[in-house]
């Protein structure tokens, strides 16, 4: 049995991929890739989900103002097609959270293309630092002051994927409008809230009411491309991709924008590199990331064993997963490495996008994604 659970917690890694292949030094001058290979879709809908999607669906006649967040990073990926067909023509406004994670030079486009193309209302939030929050505030208390006959108080629904700051942006709501502390709890991994919360009031004079919804993935990714986008932003939990894959592509990504000759300096290499191996390795060294050599699973698995290249003593193992997933954690999620907006942000994009629902005007297949040199971080 616990083999059986080994081999499927190990078979969504990519064997294959680059960071497991030879250390040795090429002769020739490294060639870095502009082609990402990945085929494995992520998975993941847990009953929470589906259960809030019914009482979202069956209470939906109570609501006069749908707050969508998405996540700014990925501002195409993290559009929930579900919400469309559940929330219909109600009244939205759409939420791009942590802002300040993301391409700036972007917003104008975002704004511009989702007006366009959706007619919807945008506003860009870093709800962790409070600001830009009491926009939201003010369209909601203008929506009643606009017809106070039909809005003698607010109800408004939060929705989005998990792990956007949804119950961050409405405790920051909270506080701003009643002067109160947090009601609602916060995480910094998917699925902390995980069901239909109880309305809260959020201003006293119209009274405005909030109810926070848990985060629903979509279940409809069309690409694996896309899962691991998700997967790096954290809209997923971690622990159904392989860490290494992940930090394979943000590495893939970094080498293909603004960002390739900066992030050597802050991650303490000499140059840039195209192998997460190599990169992997070196975090989890300058970490003292060490694989326990006592654990079960390191004795029945002795090819996850990597040997250091300078020592070449036996038991000096290191865990290049640990050192990937500090990649993902400290470095990117924490926007150490650089506002890196992870979709295409052209009309081109955008266009593609709605009108095929998901797909994307990047090259993108069922096994790869082609990088575009146009997209510039």
């Amino acid at each position: 049995m616990f083999k059986s659970t080994l081999k499927q917690r190990f078979s969504k890694f990519n064997w294959n991929s680059r960071a497991f292949q030879s250390n040795e030094p090429e002769a020739k001058e490294l060639k870095f890739r502009t082609t990402f290979n990945h085929s494995q879709k992520i998975f993941w809908y847990p009953q929470h989900q589906s259960r809030a999607l019914r009482q979202l669906q069956n209470g939906l006649h109570h609501i006069d103002l749908v707050v969508e967040v998405r996540d700014a990073r990925i501002p195409l990926t993290s559009i929930n097609t579900e919400f469309d067909n559940i929330l219909g023509r109600r009244d939205r406004l759409v939420i791009y959270n942590k802002s300040d994670l993301a391409n700036p030079e972007m917003k104008s486009s975002i704004i511009q293309m989702l007006n366009k193309y959706k007619n919807e209302n945008v506003v860009f939030t870093k709800a962790n630092k409070g600001q830009n929050i009491k926009a939201i505030l003010d369209y909601a208390i203008q929506k009643c002051n606009n017809d106070p006959a039909r809005f003698p108080y607010l109800s408004i629904i939060v929705v989005g994927p998990p792990n956007v700051g949804k119950s961050t942006l409405i405790n920051g709501l909270r506080k701003l409008g009643v002067k109160k502390g947090k009601v609602t709890q916060v995480g910094k991994k998917a699925g902390v809230t995980t069901s239909i919360q109880t309305r809260v009031k959020i201003n006293l004079d119209p009274p405005i009411y909030l109810v926070d919804t848990p985060g629903i993935f979509n279940p409809h990714v069309s690409t694996p491309i896309e899962g691991l986008k998700i997967a790096l932003t954290g809209g997923t939990n971690d622990s159904l991709t392989s860490s290494l894959n992940v930090a394979d592509y943000l590495l893939f990504r970094l080498n293909n924008s603004y960002f390739k000759n900066k992030y050597p300096a802050i991650l303490g290499i000499s140059e840039p590199t195209d192998s997460i191996f190599d990169l992997a390795l070196h975090i989890a060294k300058t970490q003292n990331f060490q694989i326990d050599q006592n654990s079960r699973l390191n004795r029945i698995t002795p090819h996850l064993k990597f040997k250091s290249d300078e020592s070449h003593i036996e038991h000096d193992f290191w865990d290049l997963n640990r050192g990937a997933q500090y990649l993902i954690d400290h470095y990117y999620r924490q926007g150490l490495l650089g506002c890196l907006t992870l979709d295409d942000c052209t009309e081109e994009s955008f266009k593609s996008f709605f009108k095929n629902l998901g797909s994307q005007s990047m090259v993108l297949s069922k096994t790869g994604y082609h990088f575009e040199p146009q997209i510039k971080q």
